[in-house]
């Protein structure tokens, strides 16, 4: 991964800096057990944030700038399956569990993001119901986003699918 630059470990957010619509939206306890672990990071165009099967090692709540979700392989091509910036996270799987992801996330318009430890998002996962809550209705948007997606590219003109 090809991360431009972070702020140092020990600068915690504060709520008036935040942008990304969960980190705003969690409660002043879920905020606290996630802000003394983020990391404010510059994203270029095209830096992968995960790879299919490969240990995902951080987790970024985007500021600004877009990802998309890819799904497939080399030799039958790839499709993207879903877009995120800063209304959610990525990738989304750590907070279930997970510490893979079948999927490829890319970087498509460059940004920042509040980068945390995989390990450390779980822990705070774990310890907050509401936190655990907000994430979930997230996932259930990409889901949604996800299915739609894949509807529009089996049936959808090109110019339908732009318009998506």
């Amino acid at each position: 991964m090809n991360v431009l630059n972070s702020q140092s470990a020990n600068t915690r957010p504060n709520r008036a800096q935040v942008r990304n619509r969960l980190l705003t939206q969690a409660s002043d306890s879920d905020f606290a057990l996630l802000s003394a672990h983020l990391q404010l990071t510059s994203l270029e165009r095209g830096i992968v944030l995960a790879s299919p099967d490969q240990p995902i090692e951080h987790v970024y709540f985007l500021e600004n700038g877009i990802g998309s979700v890819v799904a497939g392989n080399t030799a039958d091509g790839h499709v993207e399956i879903g877009m995120f910036g800063r209304e959610g996270f990525a990738p989304w799987e750590v907070a279930f569990g997970a510490d893979q992801t079948p999927h490829r996330l890319r970087i498509e318009a460059p940004g920042e993001a509040w980068r945390i430890r995989s390990g450390a998002l779980r822990a705070a996962v774990e310890e907050s119901d509401t936190l655990r809550e907000i994430l979930f209705r997230y996932l259930r948007a990409m889901t949604v986003q996800t299915a739609y997606t894949a509807l529009s590219n089996a049936v959808d003109t090109v110019k339908q699918r732009l318009a998506r």
